[in-house]
């Protein structure tokens, strides 16, 4: 009868442990996108006018492409 309570136990412990876990790496992985998104408006802060250029371009023709293929699915 033990046992079966302690199953019980076990397995809501486990999916608790889960849920935290779950919720930690999502706050792991927006604190990573943050701490990337400053870190690239640093460099692109650093670097020479006539290479933001090209940079921005890049950036700008990837979001428009990006925003294209979001209306095909």
């Amino acid at each position: 009868m033990f046992n079966f309570f302690t199953s019980i136990a076990n397995f809501i412990e486990t999916v608790v442990n889960y849920v935290i876990s779950f919720f930690t790496s999502l706050m792991v992985v927006i604190l990573r996108a943050i701490q990337a998104l400053a870190y690239l408006v640093v460099v692109i802060g650093l670097l020479p006018s006539y290479l933001k250029v090209f940079v921005f371009a890049m950036i700008g023709v990837s979001a428009i492409l990006f925003v294209i293929n979001k209306g095909s699915d």
